[in-house]
């Protein structure tokens, strides 16, 4: 009887088996043979010839199946049959598996066995990987080959289908892909090589749309070491690994590096980059040319960079860190390593500011940058100076514009000092003083004080914010690092869909097919890094407006005064306080409701969930008709009140229609019982899912209207581009009226009615927040 338990890197081990002889032959009875969840049991039995025959459970971890034990051949042969079902398999970091399957056989030859089978899973993910699709099939006996073909996503989707054929100590790979949507394939085939030790790839050249990679290397035991030679490479093909980056140009030049263990590393590098831009929703840089020669030996490191616009330097690049010493710690001989450098640049900002890679921004505007460096990296000194004037600063994403801006900034040791940096935001302006200091030995310090006056910090179709106040952001090795201060909103807005479009219901538990449920794709929160600058900021803010913020769409146009505080950091917010309603309207059914009450009060909950109490009234046939909305943002709970009381059915129809619940047509009835079944918690209802087939984004029906003629009818209307909204309008006695509105711009709307009854109209509608 053998029982164990023990511990590994990949979880708790346990066994539980009886192990004997049946005559001169070997009998083994696992009862339980576990490693984190996933389980072995079964029973084998040695046979004549020599190997076991028998079958073993496989249950656990997502998995489900198992092996059965024969002989073949006069050797062991082992065929493996598992089903993978929410799989979890142990080892680190963690592979899940949606779904999948694998069959393989096995025969355990002298030397290398001969292994033949082929799998597939959906919905596998490892270490940020995802995998919709996974296909690999093969086979090995002395030789062989595979296939292989995933469909996935990582930093940005991919896809690839190879071939490999397989021979004693030799592989030969041939196949392609692409990676966001740019082609990438093989030029020929791969040769990876296996000799005294160690793997060799033979020159491979991958193919792009334009230009190409040739890669070259080898590993070893004793340490790696390879090379690459770019070939007018477009660096558009950037954006397939990193989207965004909307990088033009192209490169060419040499890589090569070597890591012996024992030894420094080594490498050198020479690139030439031509034409190197970058586009944005902010614009586009102006091309430069690129040279680099960079080189790193064991006695010291060279670096040489120079940057032309229009066959003119406008900056320059030089630095020399050594000779290193004899720390046996490769990091902290680098770092204390002495440095001798250089850096001058004066010429357009876009240009500078493009190889920051910052997406969606831009800097624009002469720039003068002149830096002389000594020292060592762990705590340079550095001599020099930043000057602007006339800079702007653009984020497209948000509608920012920073214009006139005037930077003067002096270094002095490893701090630059900001003495000067203004700029107007709008009708605003906004400064910035204090210091960043470069100095990892004293932990990257931090004192940056950011003073806004009426600035305008966002404008687009959706936000508007315009606001003042001070925030600061300090970093130190004791306290960590954090930004914190006191805003006020002068003036903010926000429009909430468009309107008039349809209504957007919330689905969840949805998922990518095959995809684990339970388990979001999410930015990994890694730990920042103790030796590098501050990467997560604790926040600490708190804003406050006693009016002007205004909410507009979906019905809605009222006035709100807040009182928030912004704790957590910059990765996991926390906002905590109160809105709360000024004065404002809410349009229902085409009936204007004033808004008499509104809480919105934000716990703090992570996704934010705050809790409503709003209130919104209309005097309707001398009623006062009351709509209540209570619960939370996710679930909403609305009920509909008067005084005098009366029945909700008859508030809505009131509501709705104008009129007592008694006087409405069937049509109408019909309507009023959709609205109310899905208040009641029942869906869309038949009204619902009328308009949802055909495609409408309104479908309501009309009152009579004694001024136009029309008896009720019924009304439906569809956004036929963004801007161009269609109605028509029709009842049984022949009455037809379409409706056009038109988009001009973000504040101007045309209107225009045509009727069968020969009236017709057309307006402009202007709107201003003020």
């Amino acid at each position: 009887r053998a029982q164990a338990a023990a511990q590994s890197p990949y979880g708790p081990l346990a066994l539980d088996a009886d192990v004997g002889l049946v005559g001169n032959l070997a009998h083994a009875e696992i009862h339980r043979a576990s490693l984190r969840g996933l389980t072995v049991s079964g029973q084998v039995d040695q046979t004549q010839a020599g190997p076991f025959s028998g079958r073993l459970k496989i249950s656990g971890a997502g998995l489900s199946g198992g092996a059965t034990l024969s002989p073949a051949q006069g050797v062991q042969a082992i065929d493996l049959a598992l089903d993978a079902k929410g799989a979890r398999l142990p080892i680190d970091p963690p592979l899940t598996v949606g779904s999948g399957e694998a069959h393989a056989r096995i025969l355990l030859k002298k030397g290398l066995p001969a292994v033949s089978g082929e799998a597939s899973a959906r919905g596998v993910r490892w270490n940020g990987i995802t995998l919709a699709e996974a296909r690999a099939s093969g086979q090995w006996d002395r030789s062989g080959q595979a296939d292989l073909a995933l469909k996935g996503r990582g930093a940005t989707p991919f896809d690839f289908k190879g071939h490999a054929a397989l021979s004693p100590g030799e592989a030969r790979l041939t196949g392609g892909g692409s990676a966001g949507g740019v082609p990438i394939r093989l030029a020929d085939a791969a040769d990876i090589r296996h000799e005294k030790g160690t793997w060799r790839l033979a020159p491979a050249t991958i193919v792009f749309p334009k230009g190409r990679l040739i890669l070259a290397g080898q590993m070893a035991r004793t340490g790696v070491s390879g090379s690459a030679r770019l070939e007018q490479a477009d660096l558009a093909i950037a954006d397939g690994f990193d989207p965004g980056l909307g990088l033009s140009g192209s490169a060419s030049g040499d890589v090569s590096f070597s890591l012996a263990n024992g030894s420094p590393p080594t490498g050198s590098a020479q690139l030439q980059v031509s034409r190197f831009a970058r586009a944005s929703l902010a614009g586009e840089s102006e091309p430069v040319d690129i040279a680099v020669i960079a080189s790193l030996t064991p006695r010291q490191g060279l670096a040489h960079a120079v940057v032309r616009r229009r066959g003119a330097v406008v900056g320059r690049l030089q630095a020399t860190l050594g000779p290193f010493g004899s720390d046996s710690d490769p990091l902290r001989r680098v770092m204390a390593a002495p440095l001798q450098g250089g850096v001058r640049w004066n010429g357009p900002a876009e240009a500078l500011w493009s190889l920051a890679g910052f997406a969606g921004q831009s800097l624009s505007g002469p720039l003068a940058v002149g830096a002389d460096v000594s020292g060592n990296l762990d705590r340079p000194t550095v001599v020099g100076v930043v000057k602007g004037e006339g800079l702007r600063y653009a984020n497209a994403g948000v509608g920012t514009s920073i214009d006139d801006i005037l930077v003067d900034g002096r270094f002095q040791g490893a701090r630059l000092q900001v003495n000067q940096l203004t700029g107007k935001a709008g009708s605003g302006t906004i400064g910035v003083s204090g210091f960043v200091d470069l100095s990892r030995a004293d932990g990257y310090p931090i004192d940056l004080k950011l003073s806004l006056s009426h600035a305008r910090l966002a404008r687009s179709d959706q936000v508007s914010v315009t606001a003042s106040g001070d925030i600061t952001a300090t970093n130190s090795r004791k306290a960590g690092a954090l930004v914190s201060g006191k805003l006020t909103l002068d003036d903010a807005s926000y429009q909430i869909g468009r309107p008039g479009a349809e209504d957007v219901s919330e689905l969840t538990g949805v998922r990518r097919k095959d995809e684990l449920p339970g388990t979001p794709i999410t930015p990994s929160d890694a730990a920042p890094s103790s030796g590098g600058p501050p990467s997560r900021w604790k926040l600490d803010v708190a804003i406050s407006s006693s009016n002007h913020l205004i909410v507009r769409g979906m019905g809605l146009s009222a006035e709100w005064a807040a009182a928030l505080a912004i704790k957590g950091d910059v990765r996991h917010p926390v906002v905590i306080g109160d809105i709360t309603a000024v004065r404002g309207n809410f349009d229902f059914a085409g009936r204007q409701l004033t808004l008499s009450r509104g809480l919105i009060h934000l716990n703090g909950s992570d996704p934010p969930d705050p809790s409503l109490d709003i209130l919104a009234t209309s005097n309707v046939e001398g009623v006062t008709a009351n709509v209540s909305i209570s619960g939370t943002a996710a679930h909403p709970q609305i009920v509909f009140s008067s005084t005098p009381a009366l029945p909700q059915e008859e508030v809505l129809a009131r509501l709705l229609f104008g009129t007592s619940a008694t006087n409405i047509s069937p049509a109408q009835a019909i309507e009023l019982a959709a609205s109310i079944n899905t208040l009641r918690g029942g869906g869309s209802g038949p009204l619902g899912r009328l308009q949802k087939m055909a495609r409408l984004d309104r479908l309501q029906f009309y009152a009579a209207d004694k001024t136009t003629g029309r008896a009720a009818g019924v009304g439906a209307g569809k956004y036929v581009t963004k801007n161009v909204y269609l109605e028509i309008t029709t009842d049984a006695r022949g009455y037809t009226a379409t409706q056009i509105e038109i988009a001009l711009r973000r504040s101007l709307q045309l209107l225009s009615q045509l009727s069968a009854v020969g009236t017709s109209n057309m307006s402009i509608r202007f709107t201003h927040n003020y």
